[in-house]
């Protein structure tokens, strides 16, 4: 009985200790409890060391090794936003206009922006009103007017421009003396709007009948040419209908005999300068 009983004490503290490493174990067998009739209790010593060896066996037993999660590699794309070019200013016109050495109608004449077209702005010239734009068209580098230019781009680094030196007037050919003496004079009356806004020249020959043959005209708007064309010498007054229309209040100039085909014998009378109102519809 004795012997029984020290073999489940030690059993009893196998499966402690086995329980304190926090180790796996299998489910402990539980003691049968004794027989009625009194005796050894009915302990089966066999199968309690059995039992031992096995959960001894189990104890023993490495856990199987755990497997590392897998870790997932993100990749970032950079996306390269492309640096916008500054644009280059680039200029148009509502109306044709003349693109000269300089500002202003006393320069030479070099080229023309015309409607439709565009050229490359490389200077600004803000000193008047309207300003000048100096561009480049074709092999020219010239001065336009900024009456009807419409210019696109930055226009913030453009250089302010220095006007070059007046051009020296040419000198007046002096008339060679003929044996015809000019008996006529070309000069004009007035000029005006008519119901679509376009400019009408009244020219007067004196005496009546006196001249002949056909006489330019030349328009200027803001000191800018704007049209030229040709019209009949009248016999004593006559009107000369022009394509140029007034878009707002502009300071207009005509002179007839512009090109001096015509001789006269008064040359100082074949200018007029008015400022013309749309609005209001006067030349005034």
């Amino acid at each position: 009985m004795k012997k029984n009983k020290g073999v489940i004490f030690l059993f009893s503290v196998l499966i402690v200790v086995a329980f304190a490493c926090n180790l796996p174990s299998s489910q402990p067998a539980v003691a049968p409890s004794p027989t009625d009739g009194g005796g050894d209790g009915g302990v089966d010593v066999d199968a309690t060391l059995t039992s031992f060896a096995l959960t001894q066996e189990a104890l023993g037993q490495n856990p199987p090794p755990v497997q590392p999660e897998s870790t997932a590699t993100i990749t970032m794309t950079t996306t390269i936003i492309p640096t916008g070019t500054p644009s280059i200013p680039m200029v148009s016109v509502s109306l044709g206009t003349n693109c000269r050495t300089g500002p202003g109608i006393v320069y030479d004449y070099l080229t023309a922006l015309l409607v439709g077209e565009k050229a490359e702005v490389v200077g600004k010239y803000t000193s008047v009103t309207p300003n000048y734009w100096v561009i480049k068209k074709g092999s020219y580098t010239c001065w336009l007017w900024g009456k009807y230019a419409t210019v696109e781009g930055n226009i913030s680094s453009l250089p302010e421009m220095v006007p070059p030196p007046s051009p020296t007037p040419t000198a007046t050919p002096t008339a060679t003396p003929t044996n015809t003496p000019i008996v006529g004079d070309l000069s004009i009356v007035d000029f005006w709007m008519a119901g679509n806004f376009k400019i009408v020249i009244r020219v007067k020959t004196t005496p009546a009948n006196s001249l002949s043959g056909n006489y330019q005209y030349t328009i200027y708007s803001g000191g800018s040419q704007v049209e030229q064309g040709n019209c009949t010498v009248p016999g004593d007054e006559g009107a000369c209908n022009a394509n140029y229309a007034v878009s707002g209040v502009e300071s207009i100039q005509v002179v007839i005999d512009s090109a001096n085909s015509i001789p006269e014998s008064n040359e100082g009378n074949n200018s007029m300068t008015k400022n013309c109102d749309k609005f209001g519809f006067t030349c005034n």
